[in-house]
């Protein structure tokens, strides 16, 4: 999603911005990664550490960093990923062992306000 930011600075700070390398990138955001975006949104809202009058976290929301996990880790690496079993290659027993410690622990920690404005974006 990198080409999508260097293609939002580009327009609001034109004065800001000689070049953009927009690499493997689109001009929009397309409805497909859209939902998948809103899907990721969603997860973490819907932990009780979401307070919906402050639009903010007032904790870690630890289940929602674990179902945003979960749910990043069907797209983070793609379909061939899981068919071709690259999680084998990589040094994971299973598809399961290979959430269970990659993309849980990796998200574990993230700020959940930052991913929420990332996602936004």
């Amino acid at each position: 999603m990198g080409a999508l930011q260097a293609y939002e600075w580009a327009v609001r700070v034109p004065e800001g911005v000689e070049r953009i390398a927009a690499v493997c990138g689109a001009a929009r955001c397309g409805a497909l990664n859209r939902i998948f975006l809103r899907s990721l949104e969603a997860a973490l809202q819907a932990d009780a550490a979401w307070d919906p009058r402050l639009c903010r976290f007032t904790r870690r929301p630890t289940r929602g960093l674990k179902a945003f996990a979960s749910i990043y880790a069907g797209w983070g690496v793609g379909e061939a990923f899981y068919v071709d079993r690259g999680y084998e290659a990589a040094g994971y027993a299973s598809a399961d062992v290979f959430l269970e410690q990659s993309y849980l622990p990796a998200f574990a920690g993230c700020d959940a306000d930052d991913l929420l404005a990332q996602v936004r974006k």
